[in-house]
């Protein structure tokens, strides 16, 4: 028995050897991974030279200022940037600086200024996220370079992107902090930490209701849509805060940038992430974050906020590949859709998808066909209406949620022209019209309305907003209804004074056509005063008025603006730029609703014919009921914002006990189908009465109320 029990230990322990070497194996090989990452980067040589030249002798530049660590502020980050694009410079192979002694030594003087002065921030982002990440970077490309008492330093910096720390709670940035706690952990060579944090990155890839779940009230499941912090939404949206802004766009790419790096690094490691939690990530991509992206290459610009005044928010860059060529390298999951999405971004747009989404969790309506994309951005009861103005950014973003209708062909229509844009003329928004604008710190505010929401199939819908502006005394009834070729915009019930609409405010490409008063015009750049206006013309884009505007108002011409007008950052680009712009808008002083037309792809001459013969019928545009229907389509579309009944078409009699939003699809007399959605998110039926024939629809509950739910015939 001894000898039975002696060989048994000898046994364990060779086995627990074998997983030690193993673990460490990964550890080693994770920890050189990382190395090779960082060593990869770019080096321009001739800005490291600059760089060797104008530091000084205490390890500064004279042009940072070192005093002001503001949330406005803080020049350090170029300090940062520069002492860590010199260590590259040094160490990197091929490198023309690499082992240049005199390099070294003024790399380690910026260095050792930074572990002396240990500069704070203000923003807090900086201390747990900004500083420990170049800690991090220099540790991995200085490596043996760095005495200890350097080491140590940093390391002591470093830490502080931990898991304790503020900024890891539930949002965009947890798995950022993570990321550091992990690179720190392999550093360090500590195995139980390296493992807690790869887990905590893995576990990201998760819905917000996994940890807080929708709670049953009056015999729903009703979601805690304002309870606990930010993550992904069962719509796929984004959300950072527990304001439920969408942040989709930008922290919501945390935990995709996370996941996915770490990912194939781990994937032929003990370590590796499961395919389950692999394919919720690819899932979130392209539901979530292609489909906020002008045909997955460009982003779609309602959905920004306060990033709006940085310089390259709204520009034309394509995003990059990187993302779905490593999502492709995890997991064959919908392998051809992400190859659709590399191919779009190398300038392949051939067979660009068609598809309707609306995030109802966010508010956010998105349709896109292959030649053009919009998108619908509101706020309710559920969500506050825009991000506030963090650090000094977005300082006029008050109204950028209130209906807005930006349209997209090329994804350089609104290029760039942030600094001179009239932020009270925002594409589909109703908004009064004041010279000044609300102070920053009144752009936030939470919605007062309830039924906000929107229909879909996938491929079609309609959007309702019963819009109550948290800022001016103004209410309005708004409706849009999108087809293939074309989508009408329905205003009705408009109260408060001197308000207008707004069809676009853009780019001016070209020249612009006017049918009005005076017949059809061309005219020259200026400011304009439209009289009786059937219909507009420009970028063979057709804004067509289904009610004639009896006062519009017209500008193609130059405009003169500056960035430090949405942005107080120090280090923000401040000379004037000038953009010539086009502005079409409608004003309500008379005029209590609306009803226009949208030809994405029109010509002068076709938007003159569509003029003439609407392919599109406006069934009912008032206070309770709008309706829209395109026989050619075989679709309807009703919103009651109260129960109702309309004769949509010719022997397609519709009555809703509820309010509730409706969309036919038929062929002549035949229906084929219904779809219904809730945008109350308070009832557990729709109730649909179609040609004397009652439907009871059983909506979504939880955090699925406010999807579509459709009943076929």
């Amino acid at each position: 028995m001894k000898k039975i029990l002696t060989t048994i230990l000898v046994v364990l322990c060779a086995t627990a050897s074998v997983l030690t070497a193993a673990t460490n194996n990964d550890i080693e090989k994770l920890r050189k991974g990382f190395a090779n990452e960082y060593l990869s980067g770019t080096v321009n040589a001739d800005r490291v030279k600059e760089l060797m030249q104008s530091i000084q002798a205490d390890g500064t530049w004279a042009y940072i200022n070192y005093v002001d660590t503001s949330r406005t502020a803080f020049q350090h980050s170029s300090h940062l940037n520069n002492m860590q694009q010199m260590a590259l410079a040094y160490k990197q192979k091929g490198s023309p600086l690499k082992g240049n002694k005199q390099l070294k030594l003024k790399t380690m003087a910026a260095l050792d200024h930074w572990l002396a002065k240990d500069y704070i921030c203000e923003n807090w982002w900086w201390n747990q996220i900004g500083t420990p990440n170049a800690m991090i970077a220099m540790l991995y490309i200085l490596d043996t370079d760095l005495s200890k008492a350097q080491s140590e330093k940093m390391l002591q910096i470093a830490s502080r992107g931990n898991m304790s720390a503020s900024g890891a709670r539930p949002s965009g940035d947890r798995a950022n902090v993570a990321t550091i706690q992990a690179k720190y952990a392999l550093w360090s060579r500590d195995e139980a930490l390296v493992e807690e944090s790869i887990a905590i990155i893995e576990g990201e890839a998760k819905f917000s209701d996994e940890a807080n779940p929708a709670v049953k009230v009056d015999n729903r499941f009703v979601a805690k849509y304002l309870g606990g912090g930010g993550s992904l939404q069962r719509d796929y949206s984004f959300h950072h805060r527990a304001d439920r802004v969408n942040n989709t766009s930008s922290y919501g790419m945390g935990p995709i940038n996370a996941f996915v790096n770490w990912g194939i690094k781990l994937k032929d490691t003990k370590y590796r992430f499961s395919e389950q939690r692999t394919r919720l990530i690819i899932d979130y991509y392209l539901e979530g974050q292609v489909k906020q992206q002008v045909f997955g290459r460009i982003t779609d610009p309602g959905v920004v906020n306060r990033d709006i005044a940085r310089r390259r928010a709204t520009g034309t860059d394509v995003i990059g590949v990187g993302i779905p060529m490593q999502l492709m390298q995890l997991s064959d999951y919908r392998k051809a859709e992400l190859q659709q999405v590399v191919d779009a971004r190398n300038g392949k747009l051939e067979g660009t998808p068609s598809f309707a989404k609306f995030f109802w969790q966010t508010e956010h309506f998105a349709i896109q066909r292959p030649t053009w994309y919009t998108s619908v951005r509101m706020f309710s009861t559920r969500n506050k209406n825009m991000e506030e103005p963090y650090n000094g950014e977005g300082l006029l973003n008050h109204y950028r949620a209130d209906g807005t209708n930006y349209l997209s062909k090329t994804g350089e229509e609104y290029d760039q022209t942030a600094p001179v844009y009239d932020y009270r003329k925002i594409p589909g928004t109703t908004i009064v019209q004041a010279k000044d604008m609300p102070g920053e710190n009144d752009i936030q505010k939470p919605g007062t309305m309830d039924f906000v929401g929107a229909v879909t199939d996938g491929l079609y819908g309609a959007v309702a907003f019963d819009f109550n502006s948290p800022h001016d005394r103004l209410q309005a009834k708004k409706g849009w209804f999108f087809f293939d070729d074309v989508y009408v915009c329905l205003g009705a019930d408009i109260k408060g004074s001197n308000a207008a609409t707004t069809l676009n405010q853009c780019k001016l490409t070209g020249p612009v056509t006017v049918m009005g008063a005076q017949g059809q015009v061309t005219p020259s750049e200026g400011n304009h005063q439209l009289q009786d206006v059937a219909w507009v013309n420009h970028d063979n884009v057709g804004y067509v008025f289904l009610e004639k505007a009896l006062q519009a108002g017209l500008t193609n011409n130059d405009v003169i603006g500056n960035w430090k007008r949405i942005n107080r950052q120090s280090n923000v680009y401040d000379k004037d730029i000038h953009v010539k712009m086009f502005t079409l808008w409608m004003s309500h002083d008379t005029q209590r609703s609306y009803a226009y037309a949208v030809l994405p792809n029109a010509s002068v001459e076709q938007t003159a014919s569509f003029a003439t013969t609407p392919a599109v019928t406006i069934v009912a545009n008032t206070g309770t009921l709008q309706a829209v229907r395109n026989d050619k389509a075989g679709i309807a579309y009703a919103i009651f914002y109260s129960g109702g009944s309309v004769k949509l078409a010719d022997g397609i009699d519709i009555t809703s006990d509820t309010p509730g939003i409706v969309m036919v699809k038929y062929n002549g007399k035949n229906i084929s189908q219904i779809t219904v959605e809730d945008p109350t998110r308070k009832l557990l039926k729709m109730y649909i009465t179609v040609n004397g024939k009652e439907h009871a629809v059983e909506l979504p509950q939880g955090f699925y109320a406010g999807q579509s739910k459709g009943i076929s015939f």
